[in-house]
């Protein structure tokens, strides 16, 4: 039985894979952007909010506790006008420009003074050429205070950053500028090259023009662990899809087998249905072409040849309709205490003549104890008849058969064991599929089957609450063992 699969059913199946995996990795290269993107915008909102919070604490000072102040410091008004002057000074123009910013804390008003003064013509270069050459030095005093505001602004970054639950490795840069004109770099905690993402420069106190800038070298894990979901579950279709494309696979390969085993089935119960008819037909018409009626020896000869080819007929034809009626359910177990090893003997017993025919062997082991079981005589029988036949059947000629016969507080072991030419592991399970014979074993002289006897064993076998299972080896012989639960009384 050679079985073939759609040629094109596999690079169909394997096109579908391919492109649900491209079309997941789109989506997710897609999502993965999207995120970067959304994470980098809540980084930005993060190092706004530090960024006012630091300007107002600094402001001012112990009165940052009143809710009056803190309600118009932090308010969208007083936010547009630092913004306005935190861009002005930090423009191209600011090299025609002198500002400052100062304020003083009362007990019950706070003063906040801006200066901006803009110069213009020959004024405003003399007063850019006299920044350049001279330019402001920062004391001692202050940039040691401006030390502690960036790292008050850093801790509030990272705490701001914890709440978000941004969990990021993150450093900062600072930035001082000289006669707001030159900006100069002037304290990085960690120097990245280039990093996945830098924050614009926000003041973090307005009575100095230093800015602060937040540094993320890699945003890729903490992306990746956003999209955790996304990507099992992406992970997870494709399994599914492959899934479903091996099982559509595999039916239709499962039902092309049945279709070709039903087939041969076909094809060897025609055989084995015309080879009695046949040679009923050919014992007939001896009878009455030779006139046998009046050579008695003869003509019983010829009628038990008749007999037992009939009886065989009977037999293939009762396998056949016993499996259909397992199918429809109309299957009854009469079930009594049945005694394993008087039926292991009587049918041992009964395959004497084919036994011999077939220059083999039997032994049967019978257990010391008594073994029985709750089952219908009729099918049990029928299963170890189909067995022994089997290793009959489909041994070599001088087979040996061992039959043995175990029992414990629970089950009942009946094992059938031959050396004949055994069976590939690959067909362990196959063998008791429906119509299933191994291939090659149709090319073999002398052996017939219908591909029915172990299928039926098998039902009946589990219709009994026990189980049948095969070990072989090809060129080793095969062993059938049949477990039946051990009859337990009330």
């Amino acid at each position: 039985m050679k079985i073939t699969a759609n040629r094109y059913l596999i690079p169909i199946m394997s096109g579908i894979i391919l492109l649900a995996v491209c079309l997941q990795l789109i989506w997710l290269d897609q999502l993965f952007k999207k995120q970067n993107q959304l994470v980098q915008e809540e980084l930005e909102q993060v190092v706004n909010k530090a960024s006012r919070e630091a300007m107002y604490n600094n402001l001012l000072g112990d009165k940052k506790g009143n809710g009056d102040y803190r309600q118009f410091f932090l308010s969208p008004r007083w936010i547009n006008l630092k913004t306005a002057f935190d861009a002005i000074t930090d423009s191209e123009v600011n090299r025609y420009l002198n500002s400052s910013f100062a304020s003083s804390a009362f007990r019950d008003s706070v003063v906040v003074n801006i200066h901006l003064q803009v110069y213009s013509g020959n004024t405003a270069v003399n007063h850019a050429a006299m920044a350049r050459s001279s330019p402001k030095q920062v004391s001692p005093e202050m940039l040691a205070i401006d030390q502690r505001s960036v790292l008050k602004m850093d801790s509030t970054v990272k705490v701001l950053l914890k709440q978000a639950d941004l969990n990021v490795e993150a450093y900062y840069g600072a930035f001082r500028y000289r006669n707001n004109d030159e900006q100069i770099k002037y304290s990085v905690n960690n120097p990245v090259t280039h990093p996945a993402y830098r924050s614009r420069k926000y003041s973090y106190d307005l009575r100095s023009k230093n800015k602060y800038e937040l540094i993320v070298p890699g945003l890729d894990s903490l992306v990746l662990w956003r999209m955790r979901i996304y990507i099992c579950s992406a992970f997870v279709l494709i399994l599914l899809i492959g899934f479903a494309c091996y099982y559509i696979l595999k039916s239709i390969a499962n039902k092309q087998l049945y279709a070709e085993a039903k087939a041969a089935f076909t094809s060897n119960m025609s055989h084995e249905l015309k080879t009695p008819l046949a040679i009923i037909e050919v014992a007939l018409d001896s009878i009455t072409r030779y006139n046998l009626l009046a050579k008695p020896e003869k003509l019983n000869n010829y009628l038990e040849i008749s007999k037992t080819e009939l009886q065989r007929l009977k037999q293939m034809i009762d396998k056949a309709l016993r499996l259909d009626d397992i199918d429809k359910g109309n299957i009854k177990l009469h079930q009594e205490l049945y005694d394993v090893q008087q039926c292991l003997t009587l049918v041992v017993a009964s395959m004497s003549v084919q036994v011999i025919n077939k220059n083999a062997t039997i032994t049967y082991k019978p257990s010391a104890e008594p073994c029985f079981v709750s089952g219908d005589p009729v099918h049990l029988t029928n299963v170890f008849y189909n067995l022994i036949e089997n290793a009959l059947k489909y041994g070599q000629t001088g087979v040996h058969i061992e039959v043995d016969c175990t029992c414990n507080a629970d089950r009942v072991r009946v094992s059938i064991k031959d050396n004949g030419p055994g069976i590939e592991a690959i067909y362990h399970d196959k063998i008791f599929d429906r119509f299933f014979r191994i291939p090659g074993a149709d090319d073999k002289p002398h052996v017939e089957g219908s591909g029915l006897g172990l299928n039926y064993v098998k039902q009946i076998v589990e219709m009994h609450g026990g189980s049948v299972n095969v070990q072989s080896e090809k060129g080793k012989g095969s062993k059938f063992m049949v477990y039946l639960p051990v009859f337990k009384q009330l």
